[in-house]
């Protein structure tokens, strides 16, 4: 065993420490799933990954259900989990493309939970408990970690497996009876593998704990040893030889560029400083090194003297190993950036226990010299030991903890990209849209995860107004969607203003503080037939109608489409009349049509933007072909189906509850 607790006795840890474990490790898991669960749906139907459409549509290629999209270099075990959820998926119903992709995000978290306990549970190995609750609690609260554990992508597996493989090595250096575990941190470093090529490295700590075994015994080590290359062997000519990793985009850049890149200092450094980032972002990247350094000094130190109070060297080595060699291996094809930390973080699962050991045993030596000098043992323990974890606590675990909370609270809040695809839904006609990068996919049915069943295509380009609304128009194009920051802007000049003028604003997403997404104004390229300004019950305004033809005659059917606004919401499910009558007899009518203003499925009591308009179902009237010469009025307006009751025309005093659309004169002869 690399680490005992030399101030309990046997019967006392039997009876103290399994509790604790117990209460430990089910407070660092209730801490991770909260941070995760919390808003683990974001955006969802929107896909905001752009990598989760990419596996999800993979996995529906392979098994032959939709064949849109296939990256044939994906590494194959993350399609090969993706394809067995979506074949339990399909058997109880008919999921679309973001239902995958919320399951597979609570696998995800599901990956995550798992690799904080044993990133504490190899930390509990190397330093006790104090050690597991540090690296438990960094790997459960750091935002960074935290945010990278969310995604239907592979990367929360990668962990989960390389945290797995490491201590899977600690373990067979540790226990002499576990020594065949090193195969297996081999087979589970090349799983890893499958799940993402870069995580290859990981089987160094497999190898490092089967020369350990040989050192203890040259027969079980040696055949450890050939069975490891074997796997490795035959897993590597597989990748290469049958399913063709060269045609990995990573495995090209590392083709073209890899060795340039890894023997790059500069890009090294780079991908190294990034190991700690996790820890405490940039402040304690060095320090994270520098307390990492003296540990793995230290042990070595104190383990000549007394074993059993530092960790194994092998140990060590299979850490440093996962913490160095793949950031420095991701260096081949990516490097020094935000996307960098994604491949990065398998190193850190070893980073954060060594760091941890590291302060621990730098705790515990300097509480064994404070004795010497004459202090309590216990006031040496609690200040070499409780101070640095209540430091720990103070400037590291409350603070992520408060920018986590605030982050998956932000995760909570709807995204406009969602909306918008919704609203369009069962608002707007299908047409083309032009829009900015920030929705470039937010009306794609299988890359952004529109569900509807309208066909809306996107033109995007990199500044709306680029062209006029007409030569918009003639490109066939139906609405704009413009960042709501630049039609500001445009209200401020006279060209901006004359440029709104020839627009037909539709919807208004204005910033929120709760919300996600770029905020937008929508508009149509081009304005009603005919414009209004009439106001019903103070609820309802009707801002214009088209109407085909033109000049109806007798015999004739109208085409009719309102234009509507909420004043304020609507109290009631208003119905519309549109009668034909003669001009002095409104009682009298001649033709009409009855129907709710907007459709079912936009009912008014559902008006609850004011900044909305809403477009009417195409409506018809048919003109009686018999009727006699005189005046002949179309009459329009709002009134309660259960009741009869008629909305007053605002402005009228409540004498009329009717706005005459058009009128109809015919003369003899």
């Amino acid at each position: 065993m690399l680490h005992t607790t030399p101030w309990l006795s046997n019967s006392a840890r039997r009876g103290r420490v399994v509790p604790h474990a117990v209460l430990f490790g089910m407070t660092l898991l209730a801490l991770a799933a909260v941070l995760r669960l919390r808003g683990y749906d974001f955006a969802l139907p929107y896909l905001d990954h752009p990598d989760e459409p990419n596996f999800v549509l993979t996995a529906l290629w392979w098994r032959g259900e939709l064949r849109v999209f296939q990256n044939p270099g994906y590494p194959p075990g993350y399609i090969w989990l993706q394809m067995a959820i979506q074949a339990v998926m399909d058997a109880f119903g008919n999921p679309a493309i973001p239902d995958y992709v919320r399951v597979l995000r609570l696998w995800s978290i599901a990956a995550g939970l798992g690799t904080t306990a044993i990133i504490a549970r190899t930390a509990w190995r190397l330093g006790g408990w104090t050690a597991a609750f540090l690296a438990g609690a960094i790997w459960a609260a750091a935002p960074e970690i935290v945010e990278g554990s969310l995604y239907a992508t592979p990367d929360p597996f990668v962990y989960l497996l390389v945290s797995a493989s490491t201590l899977l090595a600690v373990e067979a250096i540790a226990q002499p009876s576990r020594s065949v575990w090193a195969l297996w941190s081999v087979l589970v470093a090349l799983a890893a593998t499958l799940v993402k090529y870069p995580a290859v490295p990981a089987i160094v700590p497999g190898a490092i704990a089967a020369l350990v075994v040989l050192s203890r015994d040259r027969r079980l080590g040696w055949s450890l040893l050939l069975l490891q290359a074997a796997c490795v062997a035959v897993v590597g000519a597989w990748l290469v030889g049958v399913y063709g990793i060269v045609n990995y985009n990573e495995g090209a850049t590392f083709q073209s560029q890899g060795l340039e890149r890894a023997t790059s200092p500069d890009l090294v450094r780079q991908n190294l400083a990034l190991v700690f980032y996790p820890l405490a972002r940039a402040s304690w990247t060095f320090a994270g090194w520098g307390i990492a350094v003296a540990g793995t000094v230290l042990a070595l130190a104190v383990r000549r003297r007394r074993p059993k109070r530092a960790p194994h060297p092998g140990a060590l080595a299979a850490l440093w190993a996962v913490m160095v060699l793949i950031p420095w291996s991701a260096t081949s094809f990516r490097a020094g950036n935000i996307q960098a930390i994604r491949d990065i973080l398998p190193g850190t699962t070893a980073a954060v226990v060594l760091w941890s050991a590291s302060v621990v045993l730098i705790g515990r030596v300097t509480a064994s010299l404070l004795r010497r000098i004459g202090l309590p043992r216990h006031a040496a323990r609690y200040m070499a030991i409780g101070g640095p974890v209540a430091v720990f606590l103070v400037t590291y675990l409350i603070p992520q903890l408060v920018i986590a909370w605030q982050e998956s609270t932000l995760r909570t809040y709807p995204d406009t990209r969602a909306d918008l695809a919704t609203w369009a839904e069962i608002a707007l006609d299908p047409g083309t849209l032009v829009v900015t990068d920030e929705n470039h996919k937010t009306f794609n049915r299988y890359w952004g995860g529109y569900l509807g069943t309208k066909w809306f295509d996107s033109w995007v380009a990199d500044d709306v107004t680029e062209y006029t609304p007409g030569e918009w128009r003639r490109r066939g194009m139906s609405y704009l969607v413009m960042p709501y920051a630049q039609a500001l802007g445009l209200q401020q000049t006279d060209a901006g203003r004359a440029y709104l003028a020839h627009l037909f604003p539709l919807r208004v997403m204005a910033p929120h503080k709760q919300q996600r997404g770029p905020a937008v104004i929508v508009f149509r390229l081009w304005e009603p037939d005919q414009r209004a300004n009439a106001e019903f019950g103070g609820q309802i305004r009707l801002i214009g109608w088209d109407q085909q033809p033109a000049a109806p005659q007798p015999g004739s059917t109208l085409s009719l489409r309102f234009y509507w606004q909420p004043v304020v919401p609507p109290r009631d499910n208003y119905s519309v009349f549109l009668h034909l009558t003669p001009s002095e007899d409104p009682s009298h009518v001649l033709a009409q049509a009855d129907f709710t203003p907007v459709s079912e499925a936009r009912l008014p009591l559902t008006w609850r933007y004011p900044d909305e308009t809403l477009v009417g179902q195409t409506r018809h009237l048919t003109i009686p072909a018999d009727l006699p010469p005189g005046s002949y009025v179309a009459r329009l307006g709002l009134y309660n189906y259960v009741t009869g009751e008629r909305l007053p025309v605002d402005g009228s005093d409540g004498s009329t509850d009717h706005i005459i659309l058009f009128t109809l004169d015919l003369r003899d002869g």
